[in-house]
Parts: C-alpha cells; sequence; structure tokens
C-alpha cells in the first residue's frame, strides 16, 4: 500500500492531480486491493507549485493519516518557513477549511444563518438577529484559519500570528490556499 502512494504520489508530481482517474492508475489501485482483500480507493490529491514570491509548506501527522499542504506568500526565510509549519500543522489539529470568511460561499454562510435562526426561533425577535451573528462569528472562529486560536499560543488568531511573523521579518507573509488530507475522509 505503501508502495502504491509512493508510486501514485510521484505520478501526480509528474503528471498532474488528474492522474487517478486514468485507467492505468484504476487497474494498479484495483490489482491491489484484490491482492490485500480490501477495497481502496485514491479520490483525491493535491499539488502546489510555488512560483516566485512563494512557497509550499507541508505537514505529515505522525499517525501518517493525515497531511496537509499550504501554499504561501512572501519571502523564504527562516522565519517564514517556521511560519508555513506552524500554520500547516494548524491546520491539520484545528481542521479549517477555509482561509477566511470571505471565502466561504454565501450559500454557505446563509444556509448556515437559518439554521442558527431556527435553533433560537422561541427568543424575541429583536434579539434573534443578534444571536444569530454571535453564533456565525463563532462558526467562521471553527473554520476559517484565519480567524481560529492559534494551537501555540491559544491567546492568540492566526491571522495575528501571520501578522506577527510578517513584523519580524519586515515582508507580508500569508497563506494563499491550503488542503487538508485524512485518511477515510472525504
Amino acid at each position: 500500500f505503501i508502495k502504491l502512494a509512493e508510486a501514485l504520489t510521484q505520478k501526480v508530481l509528474e503528471q498532474g492531480e488528474g492522474v487517478l482517474e486514468q485507467e492505468p492508475v484504476l487497474n494498479l489501485v484495483r490489482e491491489l486491493s484484490g491482492k490485500v482483500g480490501e477495497k481502496m480507493v485514491f479520490r483525491r490529491a493535491n499539488r502546489y507549485e510555488a512560483s516566485a514570491g512563494t512557497f509550499v509548506s507541508s505537514y505529515l501527522h505522525s499517525n501518517k493519516r493525515i497531511g496537509v499542504l499550504v501554499l504561501m506568500e512572501g519571502p523564504q526565510n527562516e522565519a517564514s518557513l517556521q511560519c508555513g509549519k506552524d500554520i500547516a500543522m494548524q491546520v491539520a489539529a484545528a481542521r479549517a477549511r477555509f482561509v477566511s470568511a470571505k471565502d466561504v460561499p454565501a450559500e454557505m454562510v446563509e444556509e448556515k444563518k437559518r439554521s442558527f435562526v431556527e435553533e433560537i426561533k422561541n427568543k424575541p425577535r429583536e434579539i434573534q438577529e443578534k444571536i444569530a451573528k454571535g453564533k456565525l462569528e463563532k462558526w467562521f472562529n471553527d473554520i476559517c484559519l484565519l480567524d481560529q486560536s492559534f494551537i501555540k499560543n491559544e491567546e492568540q488568531k492566526v491571522g495575528a500570528y501571520l501578522a506577527e511573523v510578517s513584523g519580524k521579518i519586515a515582508a507580508t507573509v500569508k497563506v494563499v490556499r491550503f488542503v487538508r488530507i485524512e485518511v477515510g475522509v472525504v
């Protein structure tokens, strides 16, 4: 399994993310699946490429079931590379889904707001909006990376940590995008 995963990783690096859908790759997976007697599906792959002014950080959890890639913008130096590693660990631990609240699709926000209003429909009308707004902010704190409490300092938000690192190196360091992959989770 590990050898197959390594081979597929190499194919993704060479040929791109769509390689997992090609028949030769599907046949390799089916063949090993038959040998080990376990159903295996490689659902997705992500490949991030750094260009001028960007770098990629990664994190693989000790259980080898959770991996993270983060595309960062900023200079590459010791502080920014450590920051990238910290951000990747944050994504692994706190399960961020979006970089910031502005990245959350509007329909998802409206659906969540409706569910919060439904939860508090028995409250007086004048306070429903305030309660729903507070619940929405807490939800953003859970799913938006920049709004999350930083795992290395719970009193600091991830956005503030990035600003702190940017100040120390006199250059902006920011998260462009990230992906968190966990074995068995779609």
